[in-house]
């Protein structure tokens, strides 16, 4: 036997306690393959701590609207360290980006999953804003992640820099406790990633995660990390710009 399938037969005991059962049946061939590469190759071998990729793991999935590993995501989170309130944040610092139906049916997800390991629900409140001051404690966020909500003569685009951007996404859930900075504009950058981010945005949340501290070579681990739930094709499509940002980055 072969360290890759020993280190993916490990990594899915240490993550799901036991082999993923998805297809073994009535495809075996296939369910092997997946889980040599996800959990050999990719798992296993990407660079980050251990509760970091199952947090970033949850929010891809969250993205794309994976509803049926979501709760096994979670508790393999919590197997890796991840608190009931990281995953639950990490579904709520989301919920901007990827849209209410998709964050709510991760949510359903995830509290089956806490409830089931017997945390009592609802979590502690990691809100640290009022009504009076989330617009403010927005427009702060907005300079610190070098973002512009710029202004226009459009009510519909005033109401979606104002009350989407500002308010909402910076205002009421960027500034929530719990996730480090640092770790939310990873999951950030890799949501874009799955949601198809054109080539402007994804400079956005490259300079935004730069500007948090994050490396460039971080940013290409979350991507690799995401390969098995959003393809080959458009991971190398990012890294590709990432790659030619780099290259055409002025010299000193």
């Amino acid at each position: 036997m072969t360290d890759r399938i020993e280190r993916s037969k490990l990594k899915l005991r240490t993550l799901f306690g036991g082999t993923d059962r998805v297809f073994a049946e009535t495809d075996p061939d296939f369910a092997k393959l997946r889980d040599r590469f996800v959990f050999g190759d990719i798992q296993d071998k990407v660079n980050l701590p251990d509760a970091v990729k199952a947090l970033v793991s949850l929010a891809v999935l969250a993205t794309i609207g994976e509803r049926e590993t979501i709760a096994a995501h979670a508790r393999a989170a919590l197997r890796t360290g991840a608190s009931p309130e990281s995953i639950k944040e990490t579904i709520y610092h989301i919920a901007p980006w990827i849209g209410f139906p998709k964050a709510q049916a991760a949510l359903r997800e995830v509290n089956g999953a806490l409830s089931l390991a017997g945390f009592p629900l609802p979590l502690p409140d990691a809100g640290r804003v009022t009504e009076e001051t989330r617009m403010e404690a927005g427009e702060e966020i907005l300079r610190h992640l070098g973002l512009a909500a710029e202004p226009s003569d459009s009510p519909a685009v005033t109401i979606l820099n104002e009350a989407a951007l500002k308010g909402f996404a910076c205002g009421d859930i960027a500034s929530r406790g719990v996730l480090s900075l640092p770790l939310r504009g990873l999951i950030w950058f890799v949501v874009g990633a799955a949601l198809g981010a054109d080539a402007d945005t994804t400079d956005e949340l490259v300079e935004m995660n730069l500007r948090l501290g994050n490396r460039e070579e971080e940013l290409r681990a979350v991507l690799v990390l995401a390969v098995p739930y959003i393809g080959v094709l458009r991971a190398r499509e990012v890294m590709r710009y990432i790659d030619t940002r780099e290259e055409e980055a002025p010299e000193d």
